[in-house]
């Protein structure tokens, strides 16, 4: 019966620690979700501003 109570106890703890590693990869996704967002928010206002610099470039060029 012992060995029963061990193998169970065992179980339980490997199942808590596999809620932990579960809740664990949760908070990275949304991390990295969050991160990865942001990061294309920021090339896309960078692209942006590089057209408008360029046309600006382009239309001062073409007035001299």
């Amino acid at each position: 019966m012992e060995i029963r109570i061990q193998i169970l106890c065992a179980l339980a703890l490997a199942f808590s620690s596999l809620l932990a590693v579960a809740a664990e990869l949760a908070k990275l996704e949304k991390s990295a979700a969050s991160t990865w967002d942001a990061t294309k928010t920021g090339f896309s206002n960078a692209y942006e501003d590089l057209q408008d610099s360029h046309e600006k470039a382009a239309t001062a060029r073409k007035t001299k």
